[in-house]
């Protein structure tokens, strides 16, 4: 599973962080996004 978020949404940044996503690549060129994580399912 990946997603991604920006700066200014720490609280979700927080909650991804403590649900196991991992930093990842930037995997879009979305200009709002600064944040990229993935988690492995299964």
């Amino acid at each position: 599973m990946r997603l991604d978020t920006n700066r200014a949404l720490t609280e979700a940044i927080t909650m991804y962080r403590s649900a196991g996503y991992a930093d990842a690549t930037p995997f879009n060129t979305d200009p709002w996004v600064h944040h990229w994580f993935e988690k492995a399912l299964g």
